[in-house]
């Protein structure tokens, strides 16, 4: 019996990136899902695409020991996990409106297959408040999203200290319709 989730991540900027790494450090696979095909190339070897001492150091680590896998998004990947960590660019910081082009697409990708065991979708991208109502709807529109779960679970982050702040963070806040849904979550936090 499997005892850790399969966790995908979509975004391999700082958050994505620094909670991934995190991951899989305490032994979780994670897949890294991103859309820019440079930047998988570099995350493949074990590099990183922007400054960040310690989550270069075990990015390195993480990526040797193949516990970390980077790719271009793919519906099967989305499809296959278990939590699903979106850390994507979401918000347009002239308007403060949501980007939804991407989140449209993840949560098609997400609902158009029948689960035997619905995926925890877990919200960590910037968002506007009422956002995860809309990503709600987005989900509830495909064949299968009504199973899915979703949860909100915000980033606090450092520049330059993503890694060290993931590791040791000075809140965590989880939002959730029901509580039994951020049971997965919070299970990887205990740990």
């Amino acid at each position: 019996m499997k005892s850790k989730p399969d966790i995908l991540v979509i975004g391999a900027g700082y958050v994505g990136l620094a909670s991934a790494v995190f991951m899989a450090t305490k032994g979780y696979h994670v897949n890294v899902a991103e859309k820019n095909e440079a930047t998988v190339s570099q995350l493949k070897k074990g590099k990183l695409h922007f400054r960040e001492p310690l989550l270069a150091n075990n990015l390195k680590k993480v990526v040797k020991s193949k516990k970390l896998k980077a790719s271009l998004p793919d519906k099967n990947i989305y499809q296959s996990a278990e939590l699903i960590f979106i850390a994507i660019d979401s918000a347009d910081q002239s308007s403060w409106k949501m980007k939804l082009g991407s989140f449209k697409n993840i949560a098609q990708w997400i609902g158009e297959k029948k689960h035997k065991k619905p995926p925890l979708i877990i919200l960590k991208s910037t968002n506007i408040i009422g956002f995860s109502e809309q990503f709600r709807k987005l989900l509830d529109i495909t064949p299968f999203g009504k199973q899915v779960r979703l949860v909100v679970n915000p980033e606090f982050l450092r520049e330059g200290f993503a890694f060290e702040d993931t590791a040791k963070p000075w809140r965590i806040i989880v939002g959730a319709e029901k509580k039994n849904d951020a049971k997965p979550l919070l299970d990887i936090y205990k740990k």
